[in-house]
């Protein structure tokens, strides 16, 4: 009867877990739309701007004129560089706020049903199997114990881009080692 009722069990954890990778494909595949529409929209802006400034450099008159376009230029391609590069984190850390949601969703499920296939699978363990289930548990133990230090590093790097793009927003002077 608990083999039954074991395997019955390990077939609806394994049911979740496919579950589980459909809703975390759910957001990678929206990322992966919104990162090529943000490089498209790169793209061509890049290719307008270029193609503006090529116009206005040929069409100087003198060697001043040429250099003071170039001047105002390099700002405001470095302007639409750092725009870009902060859409492109700003996707990097959306996604990974919704992947860390689903996982930490799914830690705690994991971990307690994990728990229980121990529970079931102990009765019917033969005699002198006790240390193996001990072991069993300490490496369950340890597996939650990393998956939870994952999801507390992805947390803490989700904040420091958040930090830092707060403080660039405040301008460059405000960036500080603190910051980085």
């Amino acid at each position: 009867m608990h083999f039954t009722a074991f395997a019955t069990e390990l077939v609806e954890f394994h049911k979740s877990n496919f579950a589980s990778m459909d809703l975390l494909g759910e957001p990678l595949f929206e990322a992966a739309q919104k990162s090529f529409e943000l490089n498209a929209a790169a793209c061509r802006s890049a290719l307008e701007y270029g193609a503006q400034a090529s116009r206005n450099f040929f069409g100087s008159m003198n060697i001043q004129d040429a250099l003071a376009l170039w001047l105002t230029f390099v700002p405001a391609a470095m302007d639409k560089l750092t725009d870009y590069s902060r859409g492109l984190c700003d996707l990097a850390n959306d996604t990974n706020t919704e992947t860390l949601k689903i996982a930490e969703a799914q830690v705690g499920r994991v971990s307690q049903k994990i728990a229980e296939f121990s529970e079931i699978a102990n009765p019917d363990s033969p005699l002198g199997s006790t240390t193996a289930s001990w072991m069993f548990r300490g490496i369950v133990n340890a597996t939650e114990s990393s998956l939870e230090t994952g999801l507390q590093s992805a947390r803490a790097a989700t904040n420091w881009a958040s930090a830092y793009w707060t403080a660039l927003d405040a301008g460059p002077a405000s960036v500080s080692a603190e910051t980085l």
